[in-house]
């Protein structure tokens, strides 16, 4: 018999930092004509955090008989905070307004599959046919939710807060078997039955702009 096993961990950080000044400007006279500028401030903030794992064996029954199977699974967890401040200037340089948009953001993943698989050698000659057999089964799931809320610090205009809500769960499974047997003048045939099923489940929620 044989056994196996490994397991990983990680555990990342992220740190961005993106400053974008703009000029506009009118060109509708033939000369540019500066009507005003932006001063966009960006940070971020992104962890994660992922745990993964596989095992399994292999067992032999006989000299020509082997049954195994393997388990793998992976959970990420990885939250996130992204910060804009935006002022705004009218053509002489005055500040006409600023706001600020903070977005704030959770995201959690899990999977996990198991195979189960058979395999029988009819004699000890490389020239032998076999019998092969999977059985899979594999799921996934995804939660992923977003909140960006807006507010403006000089005018005299509503904040808002925008969610967004994404969800998924899918599973997979399949079966099969093949019987494999060699012919003449390196040939070989190969048949047998196969099965699979996918019953998706995804869901998407994103929300209007409301006041915050």
């Amino acid at each position: 018999m044989n056994t196996f096993g490994s397991y990983t961990y990680t555990n990342r950080e992220g740190l961005g930092k993106l400053d974008i000044y703009r000029d506009f400007f009118d060109n509708s006279t033939g000369s540019q004509v500066l009507i005003g500028s932006s001063d966009q401030q960006n940070s971020s903030i992104s962890r994660s955090k992922t745990h993964s794992g596989r095992a399994g064996f292999d067992y032999n029954f006989s000299e020509r008989t082997v049954v195994g199977a393997a388990f793998s699974g992976l959970s990420n967890k990885g939250p996130g905070l992204a910060r804009n401040q935006t002022t705004l200037f009218d053509g002489t340089g005055t500040i006409a307004d600023v706001y600020n948009a903070n977005t704030n953001r959770d995201f959690r993943s899990a999977n996990g599959t198991a195979n189960l698989n058979f395999k029988h050698t009819f004699a000890d000659s490389a020239n032998s046919g076999e019998l092969t057999a999977d059985v899979d089964y594999a799921r996934y799931t995804l939660d992923r939710l977003q909140e960006q809320r807006t507010e403006y610090l000089l005018q005299e205009r509503i904040g808002n807060l925008l969610v967004g809500d994404q969800e998924g769960d899918l599973a997979i499974m399949s079966a099969k078997a093949d019987l494999i047997q060699p012919l003449p003048r390196k040939t070989r045939l190969e048949a047998g039955p196969k099965s699979a099923a996918l019953p998706p489940i995804m869901m998407w929620y994103f929300g209007t702009p409301k006041a915050a």
